[in-house]
């Protein structure tokens, strides 16, 4: 159902409207586009909480997306923005209760009183600053690993 998801999203040209949106009104620059992509994949998380199947949705978004750059394949540019989407549908799961099966077993190892203050806001509270420290990680690495 997830492949029929991804496909749904490419065939009715979601993503290509919300990636030519984002062409037109962002700053021209392939850091601004990679960002961009790594929020995308990251706005999946608390709706998919599977990341192998948010993955699955991501990878229509990735082909879209050298379509729309004209980005050619085997490039290092392409490499970017694979990366890009596959950060943001990965390195967000702790952040949001949903957004990983492991953040339920985390959950279920807290006494029931921190539970029952624990919930998704909670959470979200909680994750904030790791979720900070997370994105300001990828934005280093990114720029770090693939300066073009």
């Amino acid at each position: 159902s997830l492949w029929a998801l991804g496909l749904l999203l490419v065939e009715s040209q979601l993503t290509q409207r919300a990636l030519l949106y984002l062409t037109r009104y962002l700053p021209s620059g392939s850091s601004w586009h990679n960002l961009s992509l790594f929020l995308m994949g990251g706005m999946m998380t608390p709706a998919i909480p599977s990341v192998v199947n948010r993955a699955k949705v991501g990878g229509p978004i990735v082909s879209e997306a050298m379509n729309i750059l004209r980005v050619q394949p085997h490039t290092s540019l392409s490499t970017k923005i694979s990366a890009s989407v596959f950060f943001g549908v990965t390195t967000l799961s702790s952040i949001f209760f949903t957004g990983s099966s492991m953040n339920f077993i985390v959950f279920g190892l807290l006494s029931l009183q921190d539970q029952q203050t624990i919930q998704t806001i909670g959470w979200i509270t909680c994750s904030f600053t790791v979720g900070v420290i997370l994105m300001m990680f990828y934005i280093i690495a990114s720029s770090i690993f693939f300066s073009t």
